[in-house]
């Protein structure tokens, strides 16, 4: 949970907001079997959410045996769930009915995020939650034991042990065949996906709060945008050494050139998933300066 607090404290120590500082249960010491993290990303989400709905009172990160599971919980007294809404809380872009401030406003991300990732390690998430008193968000996690394993020789599938497991692409493709079949593509590396139909929806989930790890976009754009635009507005947003990739079927060589020459790999239309599969490696893990293309091998 140390690992949480540089992230997570500024915003609950606004000026205006009026917040005990988050607790963490110092009493229980239990080994879990999960991903470090990952399980990390799950309650990050958690208590990001908590201190987005919670003006007044406190945070409580704690966690309580249940048979061989591990129930590790985050409490607040913020403005709750209405009952009706419980179910839809985890869907992407759902957003509870009445958001007084502006801070509460936005496109139901986090715990969207926090579901997608629990599907993947298999961990159960739970909520119950009383308007006008509180939530309590919770993930279920088996206990292990730190002496002994019995994991033996798993077999490891691509969306499990890929080394893209938890990242966060954002995919822009006007083409709903093609940018669902991307998806599904990305999904199956353990990708967290997050997709827009163009620039301008890529553009306002990220000034939303959406941090991509990597963006592939379409070179042509509705909107009079093309991935290039787009992809040099997200740096302003996120960082300036944003990974991107351009997916185009337009070949010409002074085009592919000219985006080549702003050090942005370009695949040519329809993807190879070897190819992405490199490019994506190349701009997550090797940190090299030279681009790479499609016509690479």
């Amino acid at each position: 949970m140390a690992g949480l607090e540089p992230d997570l404290l500024p915003a609950a120590q606004e000026p205006d907001r009026q917040l005990l500082p988050a607790i963490v249960e110092p009493h229980l010491h239990a080994t879990v079997e999960s991903d470090r993290a990952l399980l990390e990303r799950i309650l990050s989400n958690f208590i990001a959410n908590a201190i987005r709905f919670t003006e007044a009172g406190c945070i409580l990160v704690g966690a309580r045996r249940r048979g061989k599971m591990l129930d590790i919980e985050v409490w607040d007294t913020g403005c709750g769930i209405p009952a009706d809404q419980l179910e839809l809380i985890f869907e992407e872009f759902h957003q509870v009915g009445a958001q007084p401030t502006q801070r509460q406003r936005g496109l139901g991300l986090g715990l969207n995020i926090a579901y997608r990732v629990a599907e993947l390690l298999g961990h159960r998430l739970g909520v119950r939650s009383k308007v006008g008193k509180g939530s309590v968000f919770s993930v279920s996690v088996p206990l292990g034991n730190v002496w002994q394993s019995d994991i033996g020789e798993p077999e490891i599938s691509e969306r499990v042990g890929g080394e893209f497991l938890g990242i966060n692409v954002l995919v822009i493709e006007d083409n709903e065949l093609l940018r669902q079949t991307i998806c599904l593509l990305l999904e199956r590396w353990g990708v967290l996906v997050f997709e827009a139909s163009d620039g301008v929806r890529a553009v306002a989930l990220v000034e939303d709060g959406l941090v991509p790890d990597l963006v592939l976009a379409d070179y042509r754009l509705p909107h009079e945008l093309s991935g290039m635009d787009v992809l040099a507005r997200l740096r302003t947003l996120v960082r300036p050494d944003l990974p991107g990739i351009i997916a185009t079927a337009d070949t010409e060589p002074e085009l592919i050139a000219r985006i080549r020459q702003d050090g942005v790999p370009v695949l040519i239309k329809p993807i190879s998933p070897a190819r992405l599969r490199s490019a994506m490696h190349h701009l997550l893990y090797e940190q090299r300066r030279d681009p790479i293309t499609d016509e690479r091998r």
